[in-house]
């Protein structure tokens, strides 16, 4: 569409491509770098179009993408449904896009015909490496309802998880778990092995993982996956609850399921929408050479420890006052290789706290080192959102509503969280009611980043946002913390909207650490166009709110960009690796849309 510069600096450039100009529902989904970071790429969603189905930009270069090098669509392939974030059932996914530095793996959902809710799964596995067009680099699966087998109605396509070593992708959706064997990306298509597990066919009936933060995760032997299935409770109300799944990818005939198990509820839990089981969040010890040993499942109100040596589940701890919910919390379980760390709401006593969980991975039956509940909840109550831990320093850090709660030791934690109120009061959770003024529901992928200098600092960042009465407008909030020493410290960036903007200002949706892990890039939802003349010449010199970077030991505002557009993709920042692709001039990848339709529906963005 247009390229702006800030008159400041001449190599400060930001462009904003549209794929769809002609569309009114084209949404980007998610957005992903390969791990050397020449790539970039996102998938769309439309239920009108399917010109765009799968855009590649090159991250190398002199300057930012003056267009994709590949853009997948049209013909038979199939574009879908966008995410749903204003329905309670709606389609509200997790993963949608993966890459690795020779492939990429992405996945939709759709409709069989005009007149049938959400039937099909859509995946697409394509070159990264050397894309030229969708004849000759992509390949798309359909699975499409079965007369003969009901249950084959594939549906909400929710996570997709692709092994280290890049030999599997792991695609989970309703009623069915996907195994891709990835053997040659250059082949005409793609050289690609299926494997299928219809898990719908359990006689407990068909699954759907739809709404949970995270359903698959894998090393280069296992994956994990979880899913949902109505059963009943003690009085015999219907109720959902959680389904576990090992499949071990290492049988020379083929992947197998090795353990399928239901977390069953305790008798207490009677039928209601908080007294579901439905799960939450997945995460597999780390290991360097793409193993782990554990894996910890997280669900409405329940921590399930599983062996992956063993095929077997350890132990369940069960908490009656724990709440966790789809973008509730963003994440609700970390690991280290001695630790698991959870977060969740306490609704005890009718108030909802943050509380936070620290396990002991290195005992039987995996004990609780520690629990930090809110001593001090706000009137209202507050919530947990996000949070990250690191496994050399020994820390971590959530954010709350308000605050942020410095984990200061996770192999020796103390009796208590070391509490940081957000100042100017900070809302994790203010993205809500922004999206609220525009009846758009919004998406935070994240609202915590931790970034290690090569000094041998640990710092992190939290985002919130808050409405300035003075200048009625929404107004971004980045905390920046230094976890180094002995007493964290705290120090607070506002990212201001344009002054011209007459859309109620904007709010920080994403971040992440980016270059030699010294700043922070914050992507903001922001519905104002940055004034300027007719594209494609220079933008005015305002800066715009839409993408900031940020000193994380300063908290100067380094540059700034432009831009337009709501976030509503499981990503919505693509940020450089600290181990990528050696360059001078790295770019920073972001997506949005905009509602209106009216003329651009669909924005990737490009900060250098």
């Amino acid at each position: 569409m247009s390229a702006g510069s800030a008159a400041a600096d001449p190599q400060v450039k930001w462009v904003e491509h549209s794929l769809a100009s002609a569309q009114s529902d084209v949404v980007p989904q998610d957005c992903a770098t390969s791990p050397d970071y020449r790539r970039a790429a996102t998938r769309y969603a439309s239920t009108t179009t399917n010109a765009p189905v799968i855009s590649i930009f090159q991250l190398t270069g002199a300057d930012v993408p003056t267009g994709s090098i590949a853009t997948f669509g049209g013909g038979a392939l199939k574009s879908g449904e966008p995410i749903d974030l204003n329905s309670f059932f709606g389609y509200k996914p997790s993963d949608l896009i993966e890459l690795t530095n020779e492939w990429g793996v992405s996945i939709g959902c759709g409709r069989s015909s005009s007149i049938s809710g959400i039937d099909e799964t859509y995946i697409e596995v394509f070159d990264v490496d050397n894309p030229t067009t969708a004849a000759n680099s992509l390949v798309q699966f359909v699975i499409s309802p079965s007369a003969a087998d009901p249950d084959i109605s594939s549906g909400f396509a929710h996570d997709v998880a692709i092994t280290r070593d890049s030999r599997w992708a792991v695609v989970n959706a309703e009623n069915w778990i996907h195994v891709l064997e990835l053997v040659d990306p250059t082949a005409n298509p793609p050289q690609v092995i299926y494997h299928g597990f219809d898990i719908g066919n359990n006689a407990a009936g068909p699954c759907n993982p739809n709404g949970a933060v995270d359903s698959v995760a894998v090393t280069n032997e296992r994956a994990v996956v979880t899913t949902a299935r109505w059963s009943t409770d003690s009085v015999g109300n219907p109720i959902r609850v959680t389904w576990v799944y090992i499949i071990d990818l290492t049988p020379a005939t083929g992947p197998v399921i090795v353990l399928e198990t239901e977390l069953t509820p305790p008798d207490r839990f009677v039928g209601g929408e908080f007294n579901e089981e439905l799960p939450h969040d997945v995460a597999i010890t780390p290991s360097r050479d793409g193993g782990g040993t554990i894996a910890v499942v997280t669900t409405t109100h329940a921590t399930a420890f599983f062996s992956l040596i063993s095929n077997s589940l350890v132990t369940i701890d069960f908490e009656t006052d724990f709440r966790r919910q789809y973008q509730v919390q963003v994440d609700s379980v970390e690991l280290t290789g001695k630790t698991a760390v959870t977060i969740a709401d306490n609704v005890s006593g009718g108030t909802s706290k943050w509380a936070v969980r620290i396990y002991d991975l290195g005992t039987v039956g995996f004990p609780i080192a520690a629990g930090y509940v809110d001593p001090n909840p706000p009137f209202g109550g507050s919530r947990a959102h996000d949070f990250a831990i690191d496994w050399d320093f020994d820390k971590g850090l959530v954010r709350t509503s308000y605050s942020n709660v410095v984990l200061t030791s996770l192999t020796s934690p103390p009796p208590t969280g070391t509490v940081l109120l957000s100042p100017n009061g900070s809302d994790a959770y203010a993205y809500q009611s922004y999206g609220g003024t525009f009846s758009e529901r919004l998406f935070s992928s994240d609202s915590v980043a931790l970034g290690i200098e090569q000094g041998g600092v640990l710092r992190g960042a939290t985002i919130g946002g808050g409405f300035n009465f003075s200048s009625s407008r929404y107004e971004g909030f980045v905390d920046l913390i230094d976890l180094s020493t002995a007493t964290p410290t705290l120090i607070q960036t506002t990212i201001a909207p344009d002054p011209l903007d007459q859309f109620w200002g904007s709010v920080p949706c994403d971040l992440a650490i980016a270059f030699n892990q010294t700043d922070v890039v914050v992507r903001s939802a922001d519905r104002y166009q940055q004034p300027g003349p007719t594209p494609p010449a220079l933008w005015s010199t305002v800066p715009g709110p839409d993408l900031v970077q940020i000193d994380l030991a300063s908290g100067a505002i380094l540059k700034s960009w432009g831009g337009s557009g709501l976030c509503r993709a499981t990503d919505s920042l693509g940020a450089p690796a600290v181990t990528g692709f050696v360059n001078t001039a790295r770019r920073v990848p972001s997506v949005s849309f905009e509602p209106s339709g009216s003329p651009f529906p669909d924005f990737f963005h490009f900060a250098r």
